[in-house]
């Protein structure tokens, strides 16, 4: 993909409504920006991160570079697969319906937070 594409693809993401602070650092990160490091709380931050490199798959590549900024990030990338694989057991979809609720997945995230809060 070509840079012009990736900076159209994230302007369009951040004009949206679908944002938060987690998917904008991952998009910033992908895209080599500085920007924070926030991550995903929760789990509609985390289905907005994960609807983000959805629809944009490139933007991806900003996991591993949060990983390296911060702990909390470091965890929840490294098991990035394994939080989807919940959502997708728990609601089947990274657009659920409105008022889902994710109570495994949100356990896990709260658990890998956790840890990396004490490492």
């Amino acid at each position: 993909m070509t840079e012009p594409q990736r900076m159209h693809d994230a302007l369009a993401w951040l004009a949206g409504r679908d944002t938060g602070m987690s998917s904008t650092a991952i998009l910033y990160a992908a895209l080599g920006m500085p920007g924070g490091s926030s991550h995903p709380y929760d789990p509609d931050d985390l289905l907005r991160c994960l609807r983000l490199i959805d629809l944009h798959p490139w933007s991806a590549e900003g996991l591993p570079v949060l990983a390296e900024r911060c702990p909390a990030w470091r965890a929840l990338a490294a098991h990035w697969d394994e939080l989807r694989a919940l959502v997708m057991a728990e609601v089947g979809s990274v657009c659920p319906p409105f008022g889902s609720r994710l109570p495994r997945t949100y356990a896990r995230m709260r658990e890998l937070l956790m840890e990396a809060a004490r490492d």
